[in-house]
């Protein structure tokens, strides 16, 4: 541990959260099963980092378990290693200072690891266990539970590409399926209006990037641009994600829009 870590202490604690959130002034302790979701972290306002993490369940020490999400803030040193502190689906026991909407929390020491409780193991189980829904264009399409997407392959102009499709805690994609399948069943008019789209947005800004001297037309811009994956959210909005052809030194081409505005933003994040 850094010699110049200084966690806060008591009710300062609840200086590590940086969200409009209030905080009871008591520590108490909690159990709870770790969640699939993304863990994270940022440098803190003292000498110290936040790991950012949730539990899927959890419950007062001795109390009734709560199936809600609880968001786990933990100062670390700035030079610890802390994302494989606590896999997912673990069981463990930490003193936490608790917000009074009861949503997060701002972990003060962990007191045990790895516990045993019969009630969130079960619980545990159930988040390990594969969800796949069985579809007619689409085939599997499985749930990736760290970002709450269904992922599946699917044939697109009579190429494989990678689908996702966005959900919530409901899982329910019945919007998303909806848009995928006029999508899918309109590719090669939807290709042809994203390839366009691409060359009108996107062709003077990867000759800017090309070495002096040397031009892209559109035919060598769309021949290097290549599909990866389509995303598909809840509200009818897509994402089309290409490989650059090193266009832009590795960055990604990603085409957006939606059914009712058609394609409406271009961006090479990555």
């Amino acid at each position: 541990m850094s010699e110049s870590y200084e966690p806060p202490a008591g009710e300062e604690l609840s200086t590590v959260d940086v969200a409009d959130c209030e905080y009871t002034s008591e520590l108490i302790e909690i159990d709870g099963v770790i969640s699939e979701s993304g863990q994270g972290g940022w440098p803190g306002e003292g000498r110290y980092t936040v790991h950012s993490f949730a539990m899927a369940a959890w419950r007062r020490t001795g109390q009734s378990v709560r199936n809600e999400t609880l968001l786990l803030l933990r100062p670390v040193p700035e030079t610890a290693s802390y994302f494989g502190d606590f896999q997912a689906g673990t069981l463990h026991r930490f003193e936490v200072l608790l917000s009074v909407d009861q949503t997060r929390a701002i972990v003060s020491k962990i007191v045990e690891e790895n516990i045993k409780d019969d009630e969130l193991e079960a619980i545990a189980i159930e988040l390990v266990r594969p969800v796949v829904l069985q579809t007619e264009r689409f085939g599997e399409l499985t749930l990736n539970r760290s970002i709450h997407w269904f992922e599946g392959v699917a044939n697109w102009n009579s190429q494989e590409v990678e689908i996702s499709l966005e959900t919530d805690e409901d899982l329910d994609i019945t919007n998303q399926l909806e848009t995928a399948e006029i999508l899918f069943a309109n590719a090669a008019e939807w290709q042809e209006k994203i390839n366009a789209f691409a060359v009108a947005e996107k062709l003077e800004l990867a000759n800017d990037w090309q070495e002096k001297g040397q031009k892209l037309d559109a035919d060598e811009f769309l021949q290097r641009m290549s599909l990866n994956s389509i995303t598909i959210k809840p509200d009818g909005e897509f994402e089309f994600w290409h490989d650059d052809g090193d266009i832009f030194f590795g960055h990604s081409i990603q085409i957006s829009g939606s059914l009712t505005q058609g394609l409406t933003d271009s961006d090479i994040p990555g």
